[in-house]
């Protein structure tokens, strides 16, 4: 069972189990109900650096509400390529914060892709690995999504394709194919794994031939888990029906992939099933779809009446008691984008509540009062607040 980033594994008989979403295992020996987290390892950075060592793999939050002795053995998540490496080498440990404090814990086993630990004392842990003289080598994927812009001229129409360069495991998949999906990106099926083990400090050349357009031409793996907002990745635009795409070390190809005319009409055609099913989604007593009364909001602002309702959509302040905007998520977005997001971040129920808040904090008296007269009003959270017909 899933909450967001909280997890809940009711396990019911002995034996070793695997959580699908974040990939972590328990050994247990009896029944027992394991609650985790995954946490953020920002809050975090200045311990570790302390210690000499960096992020290995994610972090997890976990509990047992006082059954940690059923738990045998702990398989702790890493991305690492071990070459070799075995626990002996002080290379690989487990960070164990206990009270505010972190303890440097060897495990029992390393394994590809897992460190063990026997008998865990449950609270924060995450695989960490020694700063030393040699490159870091880790399991790699690639990800790409895929837009049409102007889709309905042909004379003028174009691809642009972002292509990220993850860590395996890589958690938060889910949430960033919902956030490209919110800026009408489709996930492109082809395999994501790296030829080689690839390296976190390396700058690797991004490359899809004579016409193409790579910006930035060179992406680093990121192995500290931001928020997918801030994962860094390249932006590929082309026109030609066709397309080698590949990363490259110098010389060396660490991944490919080639994109047929037949890959890029099949995505155009998934493209104007989805548009058509927005359409017929839209209410049948007449009323405008909840993004099409966002975006018929946000156009009747002016360009300095916009970037203000922007600004106010990262004020926690403001948009209480829903949480703000990251700022990351609101630059370079027009009117488009920004009712995409509202969408995304709020749902369709809560995005035109929030958006009227803000048209009152900023005094656009008579646009509010159009939003309000397309919506009728339901208490929320002990307010009377406008909810989408």
């Amino acid at each position: 069972m899933k909450f967001g980033h909280s997890y809940r594994l009711n396990i019911e008989s002995r034996g070793l189990f695997r959580c699908h979403s974040t990939g972590i295992q328990f050994l247990v020996s009896a029944a027992v109900t394991i609650e985790y987290t995954l946490e953020s390892w920002s809050n975090y950075f200045p311990e570790i650096q302390k210690t000499g060592y960096k992020i290995a793999g994610p972090l997890f939050n976990i509990r047992t509400n006082g059954e940690s002795e059923k738990i045998l053995e702990l398989y702790l998540p890493h991305y690492l390529c071990l070459n070799g490496i075995t626990k002996e080498d002080h290379l690989i440990k487990c960070a164990h914060f206990v009270d505010g404090n972190i303890l440097l814990e060897t495990p029992s086993k390393i394994e590809p892709f897992y460190l063990v630990v026997e008998k865990p004392v449950f609270s924060l842990w995450g695989a960490i690995q020694k700063i030393w003289g040699k490159m870091t080598k880790v399991h790699g994927n690639v990800l790409m999504y895929f837009r049409i812009l102007c889709m309905e001229d042909r004379e003028k129409r174009e691809y642009k394709i972002h292509l990220y360069l993850v860590t395996v495991p890589f958690l938060d998949e889910e949430t960033l194919n919902r956030r490209k999906d919110s800026f009408h990106f489709q996930r492109i099926d082809k395999p994501p794994q790296t030829l080689q083990s690839v390296s976190a400090d390396t700058d690797y050349t991004i490359y899809g031939g004579q016409g193409v357009l790579v910006l930035p031409k060179t992406l680093k793996i990121n192995t500290t888990y931001p928020p997918v907002g801030n994962l860094p990745y390249t932006e590929i635009t082309f026109r030609q029906n066709e397309i080698t795409l590949q990363v490259l070390d110098q010389n060396d190809t660490v991944w490919e992939a080639w994109m047929s005319k037949a890959d890029i009409e099949d995505l155009i055609d998934e493209r104007h099933k989805r548009v058509q099913n927005k359409s017929s989604n839209k209410s049948v007593h007449g009323a405008k779809s909840c993004q099409d009364l966002l975006l018929t909001t946000l156009n009747d602002m002016e360009d300095k009446r916009f970037k203000l309702f922007k600004a106010y959509l990262k004020d926690g302040d403001i948009v209480y008691p829903y949480t703000p905007i990251p700022c990351s998520d609101l630059e370079k977005t027009d009117r488009i984008d920004v009712a995409n997001l509202l969408i995304s971040h709020y749902t369709n129920e809560k995005a035109p509540i929030v958006a009227n808040i803000i048209l009152e904090a900023i005094n656009e008296v008579n646009i509010a009062k159009e939003l309000k007269s397309k919506m009728t009003f339901k208490t929320i959270h002990g307010q009377t607040r406008p909810q989408p017909l």
